[in-house]
C-alpha cells in the first residue's frame, strides 16, 4: 500500500498556538496541508509534554494529510515511520558531516564532542528534534493524520531540566536556514511517498532505528533487555531470560544510540 499525497498548501505564520491544531483545521478545504510558524504559544511533544522553543530559533513544522484511501489502524504505524524517515533523512542530507542517531520511535539525537555528566549509556548524544503523530477516525477508520515537527535550529539555551539532554544545530557549529530544513523535509516526504510503499518505509524506519542486537534498559525496572524485533504495529518486543515484553513508549527505555 501506498501513501497517496496530492499537491500541498504550504502556509506560514508570526505566531500561532500550535501548528498541529491550525493544520487540522486546514483539512476542512486542503488534502495536504503544511503550516510552519516562527513561534507556537501552546506546542506540544509526546506524552502530554510541551515542547519549547523561543521566537524565530527552531522549526515549527505541521504537516496535515487527508486520507484519500480508507487506512485502517493495521496500517497506521506507517505514519511513525515516515515521519521519523523524512527528518532525519533531511538533517543528514543537509549536513552530511555530523553524525545524527533515530531513538525510538522518532525522537532525532545530535552527536556532540564534549561527553555529559552522569549518562554512562549515551554521554555524546543530545536530542535535536521530535516528533508528534496524531490521528483522526471515523469509526475505525483514520480519515487523516497529522504529523509535528519541531526541530532545535537557532536555540542557545534550554529550561535547566531539559538542558543537559538537548543541543541545536547552531550549538553544534552550523548557521542553519530554517526555510531549507523545511524544504528538505518536504520533498522526502513527497520522494517516499512517490517511490516507496508502506513496508519499505516501515522497513527503511527499522533500518535508522539500529536496534539489532542492543541492550535496552526499561526504566523503572532498571533490567537490561535485548532486542527481539520491532512487531509490526511498531511496538518494541524485547527479551530477558526467555522473558518477553512489549515497548509503546519510546520514554521507557533507553540504549546505546551510536
Amino acid at each position: 500500500m501506498k501513501i497517496k499525497l496530492p499537491i500541498f498548501e504550504h502556509y506560514n505564520f508570526d505566531t500561532i498556538t500550535s501548528t498541529n491544531d491550525y493544520a487540522r483545521e486546514l483539512l476542512n478545504r486542503d488534502k495536504v496541508a503544511i503550516v510552519s510558524a516562527n513561534y507556537q504559544t501552546e506546542g506540544r511533544g509526546r506524552n502530554t509534554n510541551t515542547w519549547y522553543g523561543s521566537y524565530g530559533n527552531n522549526v515549527y513544522l505541521s504537516i496535515a494529510i487527508k486520507h484519500i484511501d480508507e487506512f485502517d489502524s493495521d496500517h497506521l504505524p506507517v505514519f511513525q515511520a515516515l515521519s521519523s524517515v523524512i527528518v532525519i533523512n533531511a538533517l543528514q542530507r543537509l549536513f552530511p558531516k555530523q553524525k545524527f542517531a533515530l531513538k525510538y520511535p522518532n525522537d532525532v539525537y545530535a552527536f556532540v564532542p564534549t561527553p555529559k555528566q552522569n549518562d554512562a549509556i549515551n554521554p555524546n548524544y543530545r536530542k535535536i528534534s521530535g516528533v508528534l503523530v496524531e490521528h483522526s477516525f471515523m469509526g475505525s477508520i483514520c480519515t487523516s493524520t497529522i504529523i509535528g515537527i519541531g526541530i532545535n535550529v537557532s536555540e542557545q539555551k534550554f529550561p535547566p531540566e531539559i538542558a543537559d539532554n538537548s543541543t541545536s544545530l547552531a550549538l553544534l557549529g552550523y548557521d542553519a536556514n530554517i526555510s531549507e530544513i523545511i524544504n528538505a523535509i518536504i520533498s522526502e516526504l513527497y520522494y517516499l511517498a512517490d517511490y516507496k510503499d508502506s513496508l519499505e518505509i516501515f522497513d527503511l524506519w527499522k533500518f535508522s532505528l539500529n536496534l539489532n542486537k542492543k541492550q535496552i534498559q526499561v526504566v523503572g525496572d532498571e533490567l537490561n533487555y535485548t532486542f527481539s524485533r520491532i512487531l509490526d504495529d511498531g511496538r518494541l518486543e524485547l527479551i530477558r531470560n526467555k522473558q518477553r515484553i512489549i515497548i509503546d513508549n519510546g520514554d521507557s527505555v533507553r540504549y546505546n544510540l551510536g
